[in-house]
């Protein structure tokens, strides 16, 4: 069977300009939204919603102005989870989330510490972050869960510690997936390709 691929500009009003902005999208709205970034000069922290058709700024209100956040749609719960970003040399560790009836919520102020380029993906069950802290590339990177109310810290182990990596849920295999990054000064490039098997341990 052929396939025909074909990218269509569908706007150019909407979000102002910016780079290192994030967007998630919300299969319980069926829409994409997009937060903050940077535009050379200013950071951002407008919230942007996008149906297809066109963009709907939904708030200027919440997470104050940052880029570099990391994002995702938890199903389960049916809301946005952002965590982090950088503000000027300032790197946040709160989480907030976003749903239709309470916009956006600070859920918690005391999430991983000092984490620089943080990012997250969401599993079936759970939000997972994988990240290091900002100016030390030593051992392993940090991997962690948010469950809506907590993060914990998992495992020590694994991953080098880098950033400017990539993380994605393979549903259909059950693993998260992550591949490459930086590590330092971007002096180092990395390869390498790691995956995350969440192992349900029975009760005691």
């Amino acid at each position: 069977m052929s396939e025909r691929w074909l990218w269509t500009q569908k706007e150019d009003i909407g979000p102002s300009l910016r780079f290192s902005h994030r967007m998630a999208y919300d299969a319980a709205r069926q829409r994409v939204v997009l937060f903050g970034g940077f535009n050379s000069t200013t950071q951002l922290g407008d919230t942007w919603v996008w149906d297809g058709t066109e963009w709907t700024q939904i708030a200027d209100t919440g997470p104050s102005e940052r880029y570099f956040t990391a994002m995702a749609f938890d199903r389960l719960r049916e809301c946005q989870v952002l965590f982090g970003g950088l503000f000027e040399n300032t790197w946040f560790n709160d989480t907030w989330e976003w749903g239709d009836g309470t916009g956006w919520v600070k859920r918690q102020d005391m999430g991983p510490q000092s984490i620089a380029f943080p990012i997250i993906t969401y599993t079936d069950k759970r939000t997972v972050l994988f990240a290091s802290k900002a100016r030390v590339f030593v051992g392993s990177g940090q991997t962690w869960e948010w469950d809506g109310k907590l993060w914990t810290q998992h495992q020590d182990m694994g991953p080098k510690a880098r950033t400017r990596s990539a993380l994605v849920y393979d549903s259909q295999r059950d693993r998260v997936v992550l591949f490459g990054g930086t590590t330092g000064q971007a002096v180092e490039r990395l390869g390498d390709t790691w995956e995350l098997a969440i192992i349900e341990q029975p009760p005691e």
